[in-house]
């Protein structure tokens, strides 16, 4: 049976020094295993007693660093206006990305649509009629996309 890790950072005093320093605060963050050396058993009470009240204060799954912190009540705060959490904004922007990653261009539409119907002609499932039919079509699509996405006043992008 494994031993018990604990959640809290602790002070321990050490016979041999590491560095010549025989305090040391110990401790996991998540699964790696943390050792710090101090001269003194206060500045070790002090490092163990910031690491604990951080632990309490954000729990012990997820670890942010500084940066990440900040970066998370500044999205809060701008979010808060609109009664939005982060984890909407993260939802709405993964759906987005969903989708933008499923879409393709209108060119890229046109181009399957010609080699489906170049496919059914070679296999003689449609006529010449219908394969000239489509061709114009795909060709004044082309034509309207382009100068659509010119303009943004249309509103078609």
């Amino acid at each position: 049976m494994p031993r018990h890790r604990p959640v809290l950072f602790q002070v321990k005093h050490s016979e041999k020094p590491f560095r010549g320093r025989h305090w040391y605060v110990w401790g996991f963050t998540g699964d790696k295993r943390i050792q710090l050396w101090f001269k003194s058993e206060k500045a070790a009470n002090e490092a163990a007693a910031d690491r604990n009240a951080d632990i309490k204060a954000h729990g012990t799954q997820v670890s942010l660093s500084p940066v990440a912190r900040i970066q998370a009540i500044d999205a809060a705060e701008r979010l808060a206006p609109y009664r939005k959490s982060i984890s909407d904004a993260v939802s709405f922007y993964t759906q987005y990305l969903d989708r933008q990653a499923s879409s393709i261009s209108v060119a890229e539409l046109c181009d399957r649509v010609t080699e489906e119907f170049q496919r059914r002609l070679d296999c003689r499932e449609i006529q010449d009629r219908h394969f000239g039919s489509m061709k114009e079509t795909v060709i004044g699509i082309l034509a309207t996309s382009k100068i659509s996405s010119g303009s943004p006043k249309n509103g078609i992008s």
